[in-house]
């Protein structure tokens, strides 16, 4: 199992989590070819040839959640999966894009970190408990940014789930006011053929 946005849990008070653990391995070395294209470190795809892997796919993992959070989307995400697969392999670890004016737009200690993390060879990569000394993670210690992040996000969350519902609930209502209406035509023709059957009837026993 990698890390990746869709297995990063926020809970309110700031701490972060991981979850879904389906394709996770218990095991280490190991050597088996599971991994969400994309987030997948290069030796979990040599490992078919080349042997096994460690822990460490999980740091060069998270070097491709960081810049996924910084840019919204992970490296190599215009390419399709094989392609994808083929790049990581082969060629120099990503990084952060630049803006427009050529500049980044984040701190060196971001950048860093995410380098680190991104190193080819994964003899050379930190391990967590190494992460854990970081400039970027001792200098970040301030959570009321955060907490006051993910406050905003529920309300938003909330408002938005509030407009689906209005939404639904109209939606409904009209259904309900179409259905009775439709109920009460085909009562009236119902009534209405009746009252021609009577009168049929009543000709013929005249007759």
């Amino acid at each position: 199992m990698e890390l990746n946005e869709y297995r990063l849990v926020l809970i309110y008070d700031s701490k972060q989590k991981s979850a879904d653990f389906g394709s996770a391995s218990f095991t280490s070395p190991a050597n088996s070819f599971v991994g969400t294209p994309y987030w997948i470190a290069p030796e979990v795809i040599l490992a078919m040839e080349n042997g096994q892997y460690d822990g460490k796919v999980d740091i060069w993992s998270l070097g491709i959640t960081c810049i996924e959070l910084a840019e919204r989307k992970p490296p190599l995400f215009n390419m399709n999966p094989m392609s994808a697969l083929y790049h990581i392999a082969q060629n120099d670890p990503p990084t952060l894009m630049m803006k427009n004016d050529n500049q980044l737009s984040y701190t060196n200690d971001f950048i860093s970190f995410i380098a680190i993390c991104l190193q080819k060879n994964p003899n050379n990569r930190p391990t967590a408990n190494d992460l854990r000394d970081t400039s970027f993670i001792t200098n970040n210690s301030n959570r009321e940014i955060l907490i006051d992040l993910i406050r905003r996000t529920k309300e938003a969350v909330k408002e938005f789930d509030n407009i689906r519902y209005r939404r639904m609930k109209k939606v409904l209502m009209d259904n309900e006011e179409q259905t009775t209406s439709n109920t009460n035509i085909s009562q009236s023709n119902d009534f209405m053929n009746i009252d021609i059957d009577s009168s049929s009837n009543t000709q013929n026993d005249i007759l």
